[in-house]
Parts: structure tokens; C-alpha cells; sequence
């Protein structure tokens, strides 16, 4: 039954491989489908940090001369703190059918400068042109809401000279973590329990592969896993909405040379990100800060120790910037000796 299943999907598999328009269908239908989630939605209103750094962020920039747009408004709340800064007219738009629920807020609350739109953001026309577009379109990896493709886009159409995306400037880490010894789970052959050796496995690999998952060495992490960043993080990758050209902009393969400045246990890479609304304003996602709604992946490693001073390179790919299982970190600190290792 297993092979008859694998036989019927990998042609259709292969079929999506080869067209980026039907891999942005299917992405596109499934991201309308979680957002009609209620419960995703109360984890991000929630979200203290989110909604406190989006007040104050929407507080001081806007005024009662501006147009906003606001780009997938779900509950409507960037929205609702616009309006009550008694900006001149808000947009709000979002392709889910849970728009009907932040109408329904908005006319409880005696909000009357929102205009709603349900629709995709390339299908909205608009005669006006907006001071500032605002959205939180930051998925737990960054990317994989279509923030880029779908931010350019209403920027060059729509978007006044001199005007504004909060937020627009982003940080992406990847960075070498230490876990507490509870959360981290090692690979199967590195377990020795009671006696119970699984070491010969390490050279079982196509024993092993029928049973790895395509994101196998990637974990979803909770934030008090992570004992201690063994360096002191630094932005692998930063770019800014209101300069970026193109989504193609965006490096696909980056190479980070790192110093340990903390010996213990190097357990994997965390990977997190910053949004910039302005100097003064920001939030991240870094499991050491104060807990946001977005989850963090850590790219798995086979653990080792190491030590204050001690130097380590890798190289971090992200070929498809919208599907994670396609990213991989590949160590070579120890090229001279052995073959790089990819995770």
C-alpha cells in the first residue's frame, strides 16, 4: 500500500516541482486556509510583544494626513491603531474570509475611516496612493508569508514618494546554540542506553533514510531550550523593503565565519529574525529575548563541545526563500580533516 501511494504522489510531486505557478497556487490556498484559523489569530493579538512594538511603532508615525494601507489586516487590529490615531482613510485588505470578523470589530468599536477589502494584495487597485503601508507579514522563518514578492509589489504600485513599510528593514540569524540537556534530542545512532549501542547505524544511512521525514534535520524549538549562543549573534543576512529591487536580490547561499566566545555544547543552528520599523523600534524572534507568537527552527547537528576562541565556518543556502525543507546549513570547520557536513 506504501509503494502504491509513493508511485501515485511522486509524479504529482514532480509535476509541482517543475512549476513555480502551481507551487504559488497550492502556497497561496494553504495560507488562506491557516488564516482562517481563530486560534492562530488569538496567539498573535496574544502576543504582548507584537501588539505593544505595532502600537507604538504605528503611534509615532502616523498621522491625521495620511492614507494606510494595511496589508493582510486579520483580526484588524494594525488597523484599528490607525485609525485611532485618526488617520485620514485605512485600507484594509485580506484575502481570508476572517476579514468579516475584524468588520464586525471595527463597527462594534465605532471605527468608520476603514475601508475593507477582501482580495489578494496584486488584485487591489487603488486611485489614492498611501503614505505608509503596514503589515506583519513575517512568518516564523521570515519569508514564507511572501513578504518580499507581496510588499514589492504594492510598493512600486501604490506606495507615494517618500512614503513608508512598517516595517521595512529585516535581520535573519542562523546561529550556533547550546541546548539544556533535556530539550536536546540526539540522532538515533548516537545513543547508547543501558548498554544498548545504536552506533552501527551512523553508517546504515539507506537503512535509515526510508524513515526521515525531507526536514528531517530541522526541529521546531521552544524558546527555554536554548541554553547559550556560543557566539555573539550577528545578522547572516539584511535587507531593506524600501531599496530592495527584486526578491532575487536575496542571496541564496551565505557564508558566516564565527568565533566561540562561549565553550559548552554546540547542539545546532537557531535560526530567528529582526524586523526594523525604525531606529528606535524593533522586535525579534531570538529565543533569548521576550517570547513572541513566531516559533524557532534549529537546524540539527551531531552535538560536540567546544571551547572559547575555537573558529567555526559554515554555509547557509536558502534556494526556496517560501519552503524551508529546502534551506540547509553545511559545516566545514573541520574541511582539512573531514568532508563538509551538511544539516
Amino acid at each position: 500500500m506504501k509503494n502504491l501511494l509513493a508511485s501515485l504522489l511522486n509524479p504529482i510531486r514532480k509535476i509541482v516541482s517543475q512549476s513555480p505557478q502551481l507551487q504559488k497556487l497550492i502556497y497561496e490556498t494553504i495560507n488562506r486556509q491557516e488564516f482562517n484559523n481563530l486560534y492562530e489569530h488569538e496567539k498573535m493579538l496574544a502576543d504582548t510583544m507584537r501588539i505593544e512594538t505595532y502600537k507604538r511603532a504605528i503611534d509615532k508615525h502616523i498621522t491625521a494626513d495620511d492614507v494606510v494601507l494595511d496589508l493582510g489586516t486579520g483580526t484588524g487590529i494594525l488597523s484599528f491603531f490607525a485609525a485611532k490615531k485618526r488617520a485620514k482613510k485605512v485600507y484594509a485588505i485580506d484575502h481570508s474570509n476572517f476579514i468579516e470578523i475584524a468588520k464586525k470589530v471595527a463597527q462594534a468599536n465605532h471605527l468608520e475611516n476603514i475601508q475593507f477589502v477582501q482580495t489578494n494584495s496584486r488584485s487591489f487597485h487603488s486611485e489614492r496612493q498611501f503614505d505608509f503601508i503596514i503589515h506583519e507579514q513575517m512568518g516564523d522563518y521570515l519569508f514564507n508569508e511572501d513578504m518580499i514578492a507581496n510588499l514589492l509589489d504594492l510598493r512600486t504600485r501604490l506606495l507615494k514618494p517618500g512614503g513608508q513599510i512598517l516595517p521595512g528593514k529585516f535581520e535573519l540569524y542562523i546561529e550556533p546554540v547550546d541546548l539544556h540537556e533535556e530539550f536536546n534530542v540526539p540522532f538515533i545512532w548516537e545513543n547508547d542506553i543501558y548498554g544498548i549501542d545504536f552506533g552501527f547505524l551512523e553508517n546504515h544511512y539507506e537503512v535509515l533514510d526510508e524513515f526521515k521525514s525531507r526536514n528531517y534535520r530541522q526541529e521546531w524549538i521552544e524558546a527555554a531550550s536554548v541554553k547559550e549562543f556560543l557566539c555573539e549573534p550577528e545578522p547572516a543576512l539584511t535587507f531593506d523593503l524600501m531599496t530592495l529591487n527584486s526578491e532575487k536580490e536575496i542571496p541564496r547561499s551565505i557564508r558566516v565565519e564565527k568565533t566561540i566566545t562561549k565553550q559548552g555544547m554546540f547542539d545546532g543552528f537557531c535560526l530567528y529574525f529582526k524586523a526594523i520599523f525604525d531606529g528606535e523600534i524593533s522586535l525579534d524572534t531570538s529565543p533569548k529575548s521576550t517570547y513572541t507568537h513566531w516559533g524557532n527552527c534549529m537546524f540539527r547537528i551531531e552535538s560536540r563541545a567546544c571551547s572559547e576562541n575555537d573558529k567555526i565556518s559554515y554555509e547557509f543556502s536558502l534556494p526556496n526563500l517560501l519552503d524551508i525543507r529546502t534551506w540547509s546549513v553545511t559545516i566545514d570547520k573541520n574541511r582539512k580533516r573531514n568532508p563538509p557536513i551538511q544539516y
